[in-house]
């Protein structure tokens, strides 16, 4: 399925999706965090992870916010900011979001404001 927007992206949706051909075709390799929530990342934050290992990529950490609509809180992003930091996710970083709109809301915030914004997936 191909959505039609101002910049056109491919939506996939397969059973046992592995990301990491198409991550590796679309990004080169760097370090990475997984943010995502305490509903989705127990079920699919580690096959993630090992998606992107496969593909290149160094996995500095897995932040984990709590599931539902209170995680878009300033406290939660100072918590989240804090986790990259300590992960030493550089400037040149990529933070991939797992879960659904909380996270990536949250997550593209937090991309777009650390270090003057970083990579976001």
């Amino acid at each position: 399925m191909t959505v039609a927007a101002t910049m056109p992206y491919e939506v996939r949706v397969e059973p046992a999706l592995d990301l990491s051909s198409a991550v590796s075709a679309a990004l080169p390799p760097g370090t990475a965090v997984l943010l995502t929530d305490s509903d989705v990342g127990p079920l699919h934050a580690p096959a993630a992870t090992d998606a992107l290992e496969r593909a290149g990529w160094t996995v500095a950490d897995v932040v984990t916010v709590p599931a539902g609509e209170a995680s878009k809180s300033l406290s939660i992003y100072e918590g989240v900011v804090r986790g990259l930091a300590a992960a030493g996710l550089p400037r040149g970083g990529t933070l991939f979001a797992l879960g659904g709109g909380v996270v990536g809301d949250l997550g593209g915030f937090v991309a777009s404001s650390y270090m003057r914004g970083i990579g976001f997936v």
